[in-house]
């Protein structure tokens, strides 16, 4: 076969046509194309490792990637950072070191964030490590002490530069993976000796010492993670289908969540928010049939299988609490994020062999698959009947209608521009917002209660003056959905300028405030709309803040 077929075909189409519907829904969309490229050359290298020949020459062709691949991303790093910017990670690596720092030459070119950096090396150090020492013959070793003393240098640069960068996420990602495979290889040494319940036993008092030791440090690790999650989670929930594009995070977070207008927040901090945004529910849900079938995996080369679903379970673990591959610096990391997953997919000797059992075997009729014919069946009726539900098209309205509203806005949105603030531009006759108005209608038509679409109408209506219409929407919006950070301070502007100051002062409590958004809200009615009445309301809610 010119063409070998993998198991991760199917979620890896699914996975491209997300990539495609993202820059449908982008509206910036030179960032989304630049992502889709990306994403390309990450399938791409997928297909490269699957079809890698095991040889070149003497050479195990596998085993020299994994071994380079990490020190040329550490090189890179070290050879493109600036040590010396204040709020680099690595700044006190320079404040340790200075001499050294000082005469490292510095390129021009994409620079890695430091973060990004301990992501990769997180992922990609199991595989190094099986490059360097996984080898069958362990008298072939023996013979080159050289090749461990090498490896021995390798792994050592990769895990400096783990440390180097700083994430906690990846470093703690990469300890729980080790911990796991330690423990799994103490099971299956003790339930050779005793019986599976007394393995278990024992193996249960170093599983509880551990999770008293790690639980509260990565409950500790960035608490302030929790709030960009909460309010990443609020804003996906605007497109829950389809996402709002490839690289489009920032404006859209910052106008809708955090209500500011300049950019705060590059990203969600969380790969599975971040591939929800930017691919929708198809995308997401690709990446977690990726997952199911790399941890379903069996006929896999031995010496690689244990590396590379390490490599995937860090991935994994380390997306809970960070995003070193879709964010930093434009995501550029996502086109090594494929690699394991394409280790996983080469296939075993066993595989092979009933490959070729199958290619030169007579092909009888295949009996009906009748189960799996019923079970489609089946899940495509739970489907339509979804669909059919009044909160599931009140969804794909609220969902239409925040694309044409961020599709709108945004694109005629540009930050240091004289009265760059998103009330403003609202009010330009180029920006029609009369399709997401209708949308948020259609949504309202179907569940009266929903939450996103009251608070995003209700945001216009704001804007236009509708101030009755605004309060009874966000009235609704915070009966449904009383923990959407934006809600709450809509509705405390609302209640302000109606000169219930008290009301508004009690739910501005209970929000982050700190970016000024406030302060705007005074500039917006006393400077652009020359309501003096209403800015003096508001000035007085945030002196009984303090």
């Amino acid at each position: 076969m010119l063409v070998r077929r993998t198991a991760f075909d199917l979620p890896l189409l699914l996975f491209l046509a997300s990539a495609t519907l993202g820059i449908w829904t982008a509206y910036d969309k030179d960032a989304a194309w630049s992502k889709f490229w990306l994403i390309v050359g990450g399938i791409i290298a997928f297909y490269a490792v699957v079809w890698m020949p095991e040889r070149v020459g003497r050479v195990e062709s596998l085993r020299i990637v994994f071994a380079a691949l990490p020190l040329i991303i550490g090189i890179y790093f070290v050879l493109t950072n600036d040590w010396r910017e204040p709020y680099n990670a690595t700044r006190w690596l320079y404040q340790q070191w200075p001499t050294v720092a000082d005469a490292l030459p510095l390129l021009s070119g994409y620079r890695l964030h430091a973060n990004t950096l301990s992501g990769l090396m997180a992922i990609f150090v199991p595989l190094q490590v099986a490059a360097f020492f996984n080898r069958p013959d362990l008298r072939d070793a023996r013979r080159h002490p050289a090749r461990a003393v090498l490896g021995l240098i390798a792994v050592g640069f990769s895990l400096v530069m783990l440390v180097g960068g700083r994430s906690q996420g990846a470093a703690l990602a990469l300890s729980l993976t080790t911990a796991g495979w330690l423990l799994q290889k103490g099971y299956a040494r003790l339930s050779e000796r005793w019986s599976r319940p007394m393995a278990l036993l024992t193996l249960a008092i170093p599983l509880a010492i551990g999770a008293a030791l790690f639980g509260p440090l990565a409950l500790g690790l960035r608490t302030d993670r929790v709030d960009v999650w909460r309010n990443s989670f609020d804003l996906a929930s605007d497109y829950p289908f389809t996402g709002l594009g490839l690289d489009n995070f920032t404006m859209p977070y910052s106008s809708y969540v955090l209500l500011v207008h300049v950019e705060h927040t590059t990203h969600a901090h969380n790969l599975y928010l971040d591939l929800w945004l930017n691919q929708g529910v198809l995308g997401l849900i690709a990446f977690v049939a990726m997952l199911v079938i790399a941890f379903t995996r069996r006929d896999v080369v031995p010496c690689w299988h244990t590396a590379a679903l390490a490599a995937v379970t860090v991935l994994a673990l380390h997306g809970v609490v960070d995003d070193a591959l879709y964010g930093y610096h434009g995501g550029k990391a996502v086109a090594l994020m494929f690699i394991p997953f394409g280790v996983l997919a080469r296939p075993g000797e066993q595989l092979r062999a009933l490959r070729e059992e199958r290619l030169h075997a007579p092909q009888p009729g295949r009996p009906r698959p009748t189960i799996l014919v019923f079970a489609g069946a089946a899940g495509i009726a739970v489907m339509l009947g979804l669909l059919l539900l009044p909160a599931t098209r009140a969804m794909f309205y609220r969902n239409m209608g925040a694309l044409a509203q961020t599709q709108a806005e945004m694109s005629a949105y540009r930050l240091h521009r004289e009265g760059s603030i998103q009330d403003a531009m609202r009010l330009r006759p180029d920006v029609n917002l009369q399709p997401a108005i209708n949308d948020y209608l259609a949504a309202l038509g179907q569940d009266p209660m929903d939450p996103g679409a009251n608070r995003r109408l209700a945001q216009i209506e704001l804007t236009l003056g509708r101030f009755e219409d605004a309060h009874a929407h966000l009235l609704k919006a915070y009966a449904s959905a009383p923990h959407q950070r934006a809600t709450r301070q809509l509705l405390g502007e609302s209640y302000a300028i109606r000169g219930q100051v008290a009301e508004a002062v009690r739910l501005w409590r209970t929000v982050d405030v700190s970016q000024d958004q406030l302060t705007i809200r005074v500039w917006w009615y006393s400077l652009f709309t020359k309501q003096e009445e209403r800015a003096r309301w508001i000035e007085k809610a945030i002196e009984s803040l303090d």
